[in-house]
């Protein structure tokens, strides 16, 4: 265990990579939020639509676990931590993040709600699509912030374990099986059935249970092509 948590630290020797990089991001996409609302407010409008721009959040953090995938690998390996420690610590470091990034998200949330989106109108950190509860709305944001840095570990391990071409073939199997779907789905005249389970299928499940699932399905390909990667 005390291994594991060594292997942490190693990721966390450059707190500013790992915990900076994603907010810097996240405020700077926040402050032009803030902008746009105030400049639509000045004009008249007295809502901002909901854009999506959290999303920035979840992908520089997805970035920040991917680089801990492929540079840090080679390093604790050197350092004589064993590919299962450093796949502990790693996992271990996701999961941490995972977790006090979803609660200070929930927690500007709930400020957000308060102030009526920072006195703008403005929602930056609480889709509509949420629910309502408060402790599945956390429940949710911990899923996909999780989800995010799981993905970002895959990537990054499938970039160590077969360099650029590993990635050319993820993004053009995606690629091939997303026209398929739709393909099928044309073909059978589904659309509907589809927007029926979205619209139907409880919030907590869609933006909780299926991110959680998908991100452990994500942990184990990254433990499986980690552990015949090269150092």
């Amino acid at each position: 265990m005390n291994r594991t948590v060594s292997v942490v630290r190693l990721h966390l020797v450059n707190i500013r990579e790992v915990a900076g990089v994603p907010w810097m991001v996240t405020a700077g996409a926040f402050a032009i939020i803030l902008m746009i609302a105030g400049a639509m407010r000045w004009a008249g409008i007295d809502d901002t639509p909901y854009n999506g721009a959290i999303s920035s959040l979840m992908v520089s953090t997805g970035v920040v676990l991917a680089m801990a995938a492929t540079q840090r690998f080679a390093l604790a390996i050197g350092l004589g931590f064993g590919r299962s420690v450093y796949l502990a610590g790693t996992a271990l470091l996701a999961v941490g993040i995972s977790v006090a990034f979803g609660a200070i998200v929930w927690l500007l949330s709930l400020i957000e709600r308060a102030t009526d989106g920072w006195w703008l109108g403005a929602p930056f950190f609480r889709p509509a699509i949420l629910p309502d509860s408060e402790a599945a709305t956390l429940l949710c944001m911990v899923a996909v912030m999780l989800l995010s840095t799981t993905l970002g570990l895959f990537l990054g391990a499938l970039y160590r374990r077969w360099r650029a071409p590993g990635l050319y073939v993820l993004s053009l199997t995606v690629l091939l099986l997303s026209g398929l779907s739709v393909a099928v789905i044309t073909r059978w005249e589904a659309w509907s059935a589809v927007g029926q389970w979205f619209a139907e299928t409880p919030r907590l499940v869609l933006l909780g249970a299926v991110p959680a699932g998908c991100a452990l399905l994500a942990m184990l390909a990254s433990v499986a092509v980690l552990r015949h990667a090269e150092p």
